[in-house]
């Protein structure tokens, strides 16, 4: 997208010449070459729902680029691009109408700037048209934000979740910066910033003008400035939402700060190397660069630079979270949970036909397992005199190193709301009520599960407490015992459980299957997947959920699961290894050739 926009600014400026064409020619094999074999892999995946980038992405984005192109001509006489600027009109009014009041406002000052150079000759339109399209741009978002009706910005739902609350004052702002928190980047990238904004209205290179120019609207999309943060998400396509809906500004920075560099650079080397502007910022950089390393050094070694005893406790397995992003642009399964999972209790078989119901799932392989050894809890719970939300649950549970004991918890027909917190000396996790994700993960819904596993991987005793706390109007009313679960307490034996895992990866399962039925396991379906079933190959399917699923016997059954990948993505890795060397041997057989150039011409 970056590529385009450069490729479109030459456009603007030069105008659509022999060159331009072999420029974009050029620039799409070498794109082709290098990012194909991503794009064939990624259309393997089911996608979660269905695009069409001609309409959402590609026509706003060139009505965009026309609205640009044609301003421009305008501004330098050739009256003959009217009408591309009413057809630029008419492509937003039809794919992106919520882009029209921000286009011509854009238009306007614009045109207005055109026209009063003719009084004022040195405001440098025609010579330097990104800097006034850019801030032109960045007041007609603000303003068509203020102006637009609710129904005209489609995100709306969007734009509430990433924008949030606006900061209370300048001060609070200037501390996020010099801190580098809340997705802020640190001051010497404001500093690179600022000197580019200056740079850009007095360099005459058009390249690292539209580089500063694409960082502005990834750095505005980031600022806890709502309006153009609101215009920014209001418009932005459902493709570029999917790619940043995790933590935005983890993925955005990687684009931004290099864009900056590369912004700022080219335009720096059109000052000269004496001028009082060269050494302002680079003094600036020698006095910043320090306090950002040692700045990014303190927030590293307070996340990675740990004792062994202090990481081994982080990273026990019954304290890992599996987050909504493992999944990315993946299906979620009505499976999910947001909170610690056990792949143990994650293997469910489905009986087929007209009467589809489950014949195991995490309540089934705990019943079968309180067959052999089992302890119900009517569990006493005891308010907290200060905070009265928080209710104590007794008796705990001991947990002996290396075992595992399963929970199941009967919720007497209620589906309190809160938090259900399980902790130890060395666990913590909490559970939101009355659903701790979808609709079949645990909670106490009626699809729900009310199982969960609770491990101790230390070589100490642990001691499992269970805490609710409860949230909503009833949060600090008196305890009464019926509104509380019970739970029966299990041992979790593998030998004994109709499922057991004996290997992740490969994925080998031992299952008893009560009678034949669909296995589905917790891996997401796309091609590539090898099963075999007692030794023999059978089929891989896409359950509903998009698990991977596959048809099992009544009886004990060992399935291998493997993932070897089509031929396209065998195709894919070595066309990619290909490509980036080819590639990469060229960049540099060009820059040597370049290098013994300035050699000879020094020379003569």
């Amino acid at each position: 997208l970056a590529a385009g926009i450069f490729l479109g600014a030459s456009a603007i400026g030069d105008g659509i010449t022999g060159r331009w064409g072999l420029g974009c020619g050029v620039t799409a094999v070498v794109f082709l070459a290098l990012a194909g074999p991503y794009l064939l892999v990624m259309s393997e995946i089911p996608p979660t729902h269905l695009f069409n980038p001609v309409e959402n992405l590609i026509m706003p984005v060139g009505g965009l680029f026309l609205l640009a192109l044609a301003l421009v001509r305008l501004a330098r006489g050739s009256l003959r691009w009217l009408p591309a600027l009413f057809l630029a009109g008419l492509v937003l009014r039809e794919f992106k109408p919520s882009l029209l009041p921000f286009a011509g406002l854009v238009a306007g000052f614009f045109l207005l700037a055109a026209l009063l150079e003719r009084r004022w000759p040195g405001l440098g339109v025609r010579e330097r048209p990104e800097p006034w399209l850019t801030g032109g741009a960045v007041a007609a978002a603000a303003i068509s934000v203020a102006w637009l009706p609710e129904n005209l910005l489609p995100a709306r739902e969007i734009v509430r979740s990433v924008v949030g609350t606006p900061l209370g004052s300048v001060a609070e702002f200037l501390r996020r910066i010099i801190a580098g928190a809340d997705a802020q980047p640190h001051a010497v990238w404001w500093w690179l910033l600022l000197t580019g904004l200056g740079l850009m209205w007095r360099t005459p290179g058009r390249f690292g003008r539209v580089a500063l120019a694409v960082a502005l609207a990834a750095v505005l999309s980031i600022l806890p400035v709502p309006l153009l943060k609101a215009f920014l998400w209001g418009n932005t396509t459902v493709e570029i939402w999917d790619l940043f809906v995790d933590a935005d500004w983890l993925r955005f920075w990687p684009f931004a700060l290099p864009v900056l560099l590369f912004a700022v650079f080219p335009m720096l080397a059109d000052v000269p190397r004496g001028s009082r502007g060269r050494k302002v910022f680079i003094g600036g950089l020698l006095v910043l660069l320090p306090w950002a390393f040692w700045t990014h050094y303190g927030n590293v070694r307070g996340v990675f630079v740990r004792g062994a005893a202090e990481t081994a406790r982080l990273y026990r397995p019954e304290n890992i979270i599996l987050q909504s992003y493992s999944w990315d642009l993946l299906r979620k399964p009505s499976y999910y949970l947001s909170g610690v999972i056990d792949p143990r209790l994650e293997v469910r078989l489905w009986r087929q036909g007209p009467g589809r119901e489950l014949l195991l799932d995490p309540d089934r392989i705990a019943k079968q397992l309180e067959a052999a050894a089992g302890t119900h809890l009517d569990l006493q719970a005891t308010q907290d005199p200060t905070y009265p939300q928080w209710v104590y649950l007794a008796p705990k549970i001991p947990l002996q190193p290396g075992e595992t004991k399963l929970l199941r918890f009967d919720f007497k027909g209620r589906q309190p709301v809160g938090w259900l917190i399980v902790r130890g000396q060395e666990t913590y996790r909490d559970y939101v009520l009355p659903s701790a994700g979808l609709e079949r993960s645990f909670g106490s819904g009626p699809l729900n599960t009310r199982t969960i596993a609770v491990m101790n991987s230390g070589k100490a005793l642990e001691t499992i407490e269970l805490v609710i706390k409860r949230e909503g109007p009833a949060a600090t009313a008196p305890v009464v015992a019926a509104d509380f679960p019970s739970v029966t307490v299990s041992s979790y034996d593998p030998a004994r459980s109709p499922v057991e895992i004996r290997s992740l990866s490969p994925l080998v399962l031992r299952v008893s299957a009560p009678e034949k039925g669909m296995l589905e396991v917790f891996r997401s379906a796309y091609p590539g997947y090898r099963v075999s079933v007692n030794g023999k190959n059978v089929p891989s399917i896409s359950s509903r959920d998009g698990l991977v699923a596959l048809q099992v016997p009544a009886g004990e059954n060992e399935v291998v699961i493997r993932f070897r990948g089509t031929w396209q993505l065998r195709l894919a890795f070595w066309w990619s290894l290909s490509a980036w060397v080819v590639t990469g041997l060229a960049t540099l057989v060009g820059m040597l050739c370049a290098a013994g150039c300035r050699r000879d011409d020094a020379a003569v």
